[in-house]
């Protein structure tokens, strides 16, 4: 391959990676984090009630070159793993393991859970914070928010 195809290759790649970039920050733009929305059962207890949110994916990019054809597939974006507001979060998939701290408020509730189900057996641990706290979710488990708290990765 020529210098000037290498160089004409190159070019061509960065101008797809551009137009990714431009689409992922879009969608992110617009999008939200997913939410934990309440319900009540036939029994009258509080269940929540799971709604799984579905980031539209990106169409297939490709370039063809004289020397070489490229597609390039961009992944879905992630949530804001930053800050972090009431919901329902998988560990692993849609939020990072490790610890996450908060400075509080009049109305805060966390808790880990084995799983989405909603059945206090899923509990691993749990509280309501009127202060300062910190959690340490694993991978595999769920982190549940509710209330007026934001909770932030810890560094």
């Amino acid at each position: 391959m020529t210098r000037s195809r290498k160089v004409f290759l190159i070019a061509g790649l960065a101008a797809v990676a551009a137009v990714i970039t431009f689409f992922v920050a879009t969608i992110v733009k617009n999008s939200t984090a997913p939410a934990a929305v309440s319900s009540t059962s036939s029994t009258g207890a509080a269940h929540p009630t799971r709604e799984t949110v579905t980031m539209p994916a990106l169409p297939p990019v490709t370039v063809t070159l004289p020397a070489a054809t490229v597609t390039v597939t961009a992944a879905p974006p992630a949530v804001d793993t930053h800050t972090l507001s009431a919901g329902l979060y998988k560990v692993g998939d849609v939020i990072p393991a490790g610890q996450y701290k908060t400075t509080g408020a009049d109305s805060c509730y966390w808790a880990r859970l084995k799983n989405d189900s909603g059945d206090l057996g899923a509990i691993i641990a749990n509280n309501n914070l009127t202060g300062p706290g910190s959690v340490t979710v694993k991978p595999g488990e769920y982190f549940e928010i509710s209330g007026t708290c934001t909770w932030t990765a810890a560094k």
